[in-house]
């Protein structure tokens, strides 16, 4: 099957393709799961351009039944009994938008995989499948000099005059980073360069939602603005994940597990690994400490949410009990005193602050002596 080529040019992610290209090599499921608008259908057509490669289009499907019958539909076999019908041919399956329909594609990808040796398949995916032998990839912004070459152009397409020189190159670099280097995001803020210039753009991006809209007539809906796309993901969330969710966005330039904790509880571990697998929070450690955080447009999405009232209270106490905490560890390692963690946790228990919040003080080790640790 094939599918209509895009008509704007792929910029970068070179290393990705080699990366995918290994990969489906190397594994007979791949999927390619990251943040809507990261630019994963668009990184799955420029590596799939062989002949045996049959694209299935999800995205316009709201029923899981109706899986099967359009993969069924684009392997031009009639309905039922794929396995069979498939038996050895070589083909590159590719499932595109699974987000919507994640068990049930997991469910026919596990059935044909097992039942058919000559099959691959890759997906594109807002989280994995999670089922056996999966390979997961996972798709986010570009990096700095590429984000630039996208929005250069993008912006060019509605404004062929338009060059990055010395008078706007510092705020073009700063709109790429501002916006996580998202390619749905660069191109929405790309076309308004026609009547803004970027430091103007940069200047209005905490109005993001309604800056970053497209007047292109051929886009798909939920990419038609950054809220559609944001707004497709919160509508896969169960109650549970969408609380968490909206309280995350207190949290500006990231958190651990223990802040996290703070605002919304002790299950908050396993929420959290949830939002992570749906691309809605990005989750990294470093050494033997762990680091979340929000992209910045995810972010300003989830802070227009309604939350519980306590949030602000136990996110100010978190950070309070911390303050505290450090300036009594340094002011010990100041006088050549050993740390007392209690002494400081009585301080931040009689100033009422984590009584107030509900939620105790920062946890885990203490920094070594003398390096105050990062704020959390």
């Amino acid at each position: 099957m094939t599918t209509a080529p895009f008509l704007t040019r792929f910029i970068g992610r070179r290393r990705d393709v080699t990366e995918i290209r290994r990969l489906l090599g190397e594994s007979r499921l791949l999927s390619l799961v990251g943040p809507g608008g990261s630019g994963k259908t668009r990184l799955a057509r420029e590596v799939c351009d062989d002949p045996d490669v049959v694209w299935v289009a999800l995205a316009e499907l709201d029923n899981p039944a109706s899986v099967a019958p359009a993969v069924a539909d684009a392997l031009g076999l009639p309905e039922g009994a794929l396995v069979d019908r498939l038996g050895r041919r070589a083909v590159l399956l590719v499932l595109d938008n699974c987000e919507h329909l994640i068990e049930a594609c997991a469910e026919l990808a596990g059935e044909l995989l097992r039942g058919c040796p000559g099959l691959r398949v890759l997906t594109t995916s807002r989280e994995p499948l999670a089922v056996a032998g999966e390979h997961v990839l996972w798709v986010e912004g570009l990096p700095g000099d590429e984000s630039v070459q996208l929005f250069t152009d993008r912006a060019r397409r509605v404004a062929p005059a338009f060059t990055v020189d010395a008078a706007n190159a510092d705020a073009v670099v700063r709109l790429c980073r501002r916006l996580d280097g998202m390619p749905l995001a660069l191109e929405l803020a790309a076309a308004r360069v026609r009547m803004l210039p970027p430091q103007r753009i940069l200047d209005r991006l905490d109005d993001v939602f309604g800056l970053l809209v497209t007047a292109d007539r051929d886009v798909p809906a939920r990419h038609a603005t950054l809220r559609a796309a944001l707004d497709w993901s919160y509508d896969l969330l169960p109650g549970p994940e969408r609380d968490l969710f909206a309280r995350l966005a207190v949290f500006r330039g990231g958190f651990t597990l223990d802040a996290a904790e703070a605002v919304a509880g002790p299950d908050a571990l396993s929420l959290l690994a949830r939002l992570a697998d749906k691309s809605l929070v990005q989750a990294g450690t470093d050494g033997d400490s762990e680091r979340y955080r929000l992209l910045e447009v995810v972010r300003q999405y989830a802070d227009g949410l309604p939350r519980a009232a306590d949030v602000a209270g136990r996110h100010a106490a978190y950070y309070v009990a911390f303050a505290e905490e450090a300036d009594a560890r340094l002011a010990a390692t100041a006088c050549g005193m050993r740390w007392r963690p209690d002494r400081c946790l009585r301080s931040a228990r009689r100033s009422g602050c984590a009584g107030r919040a509900g939620a105790g003080p920062p946890g885990g080790a203490a920094p070594g002596p003398g390096r105050a640790s990062r704020p959390r």
